[in-house]
């Protein structure tokens, strides 16, 4: 709950700073920054298996009750994290200057600028590298409360940095690069404040436990290879739209990962929750209570993004006009097609905490990682012969179902007592109803003009649909008379 408080005023504010921010940048300068950034995110790739693999690890730990274990993980990590950081800081200032200067297509009179913009996000992205175990620790925790107040505030400081652009007289792009830096520093030395009051095992020691650092780099080489799949598909692929359509479609791009971006929050919200009881109750080896919140896991996860994500692709024309004054052309198409591919990629994203709670991660990490790869020359020759923007998104949505059904059945091969069948069916049952509702609306929705009226109506209509029917299909009985309990008590008192 305190997670979709803080989603709630993220999502408002940072849809309207996005749309702000669009219109003091340019279409232009919005675009440059997008795609220096995903130069340094691409570099960053190590990062993201660690971080899966020290929160991991804490969790489990935690779970067992060996303080004086967890305390040496926590330790050893963040000396991993400052080793990754120094060589993300290596590869950015050659390899990454490279590709900007002679693979983009920025215009020389903003290469200046894109530099600067290029160097923050460096800086931006070490800060966050070591940043990494002490927000595990905070989420191992379940400290759920303080992780939301801090995010609000993090989304009011971006929505000071809009109005300082205003006021500002320096170039927007430069300004916008160096504000965005110090906030990302400020919320960092917070945590930090934080998890080192309150929690005994984060110290800053110098210790490093070499039994424990062999488990977490076993653990995140097997994950690596997914991780560097996904970061490159990702990253590559807005280099890809940039060579071959230019700025102008790497900002509609951008704004349709935005707008998929916070529907994905939502969801996200989930993952980060039912992360560590998850782990834990597989620590503990309680497998009844684990299947039970795994299963249930996978089939809100589907229904939520659903839910979330087809109304808004209903009315996505009209959103973008009330959102943007200039809407950049392709950007409804983006953002439509992201959108339906965001559901599954978001249930992979649970099937795989039970294949890192379980530690054996090698056959889904291959999985995962060629799957992701393939997708990129398949999206080059679409561009190739068809010079159609919107490929990249409708091989993804195709992907994304085979991702989910390759990983549900690594999971199985892991965890023998798991039900391939029984995750796959709640996965589609879950994806099939908003999609069915959304057939439905849409068949109503052709009869009346796009209006505010008609946005609402079909927003709400589609929800109360929606909701009714995966109260009765998709929640068991012991579900739905936890709901009620959970109304009454929270919502109706």
């Amino acid at each position: 709950m305190m997670l979709y408080f803080r989603m709630g005023i993220s999502m408002l504010v940072g849809l309207y700073t996005s749309r702000v921010i669009l219109q003091i940048l340019g279409v232009g300068d919005y675009g440059i920054y997008g795609v220096v950034g995903s130069v340094v995110a691409m570099l960053s790739f190590l990062n993201t298996s660690m971080a899966g693999a020290t929160s991991r690890f804490l969790t489990f730990e935690l779970g067992k009750g060996n303080t004086k274990k967890l305390s040496g993980v926590f330790s050893t990590a963040l000396w991993i994290h400052i080793g990754i950081a120094l060589i993300v800081l290596i590869f950015a200032e050659t390899i990454g200057l490279w590709v900007i200067e002679k693979k983009l297509t920025i215009p020389q009179d903003r290469m200046f600028a894109a530099h600067v913009a290029y160097q923050c996000s460096v800086l931006s992205a070490m800060v966050s590298i070591t940043q990494v175990p002490f927000n595990a620790s905070i989420i191992s925790h379940e400290r759920m409360d303080v992780y939301a107040y801090v995010e609000v505030a993090n989304t009011f400081l971006k929505l000071f940095i809009v109005y300082l652009l205003y006021i500002g007289n320096f170039d927007k792009l430069i300004q916008y690069s160096v504000l965005v830096l110090f906030v990302s520093i400020g919320i960092a030395l917070y945590y930090r404040y934080y998890a080192v009051k309150n929690f005994e095992e984060v110290t800053v020691r110098l210790v490093f436990d070499k039994s424990i650092a062999r488990k977490i780099s076993t653990y995140t080489i097997y994950s690596l290879f997914s991780t560097f799949a996904w970061v490159g598909k990702r990253n590559i692929v807005v280099m890809l739209v940039n060579m071959f359509f230019g700025v102008a479609v790497n900002a509609a791009a951008a704004l349709a990962t935005t707008v998929s971006g916070v529907i994905q929050g939502f969801s996200s919200n989930i993952i980060t929750a039912i992360r560590p009881p998850l782990v834990t109750l597989y620590a503990q080896d309680k497998k009844e209570d684990f299947l039970l919140l795994f299963y249930r896991a996978v089939s809100l996860m589907v229904f939520i993004m659903g839910i979330c994500a087809v109304p808004i692709v209903l009315e996505m024309d009209y959103l973008l006009a009330l959102w943007l004054k200039e809407v950049p052309e392709w950007t409804s198409g983006f953002c439509k097609l992201s959108l339906l591919s965001t559901p599954l990629i978001m249930a992979e994203s649970v099937v795989n905490i039970a294949n890192s709670a379980n530690g054996k991660i090698g056959l889904q990490s291959a999985f995962s990682g060629s799957a992701l790869l393939i997708q990129i020359p398949i999206i080059y020759i679409a561009f190739c012969f068809t010079g159609y923007p919107l490929c990249s998104e409708i091989v993804a949505i195709v992907f994304s179902l085979i991702l989910f059904c390759g990983s549900s059945y690594c999971v199985k091969r892991n965890i023998p007592y798991i039900s391939l069948k029984r995750v796959v069916v709640s996965g589609v049952l879950a994806f099939a109803l908003p999609i069915l509702t959304g057939v439905f609306v849409w068949y109503i929705q052709q009869y009346y003009e796009s209006t505010f009226i008609r946005f609402v109506l079909v927003i709400l209509g589609y929800e109360l649909l929606a909701l009714s029917l995966g109260y009765f299909l998709l929640l068991d009985k012991q579900a739905r008379i936890g709901l009620n309990t959970l109304i009454k008590r929270y919502i109706v008192k």
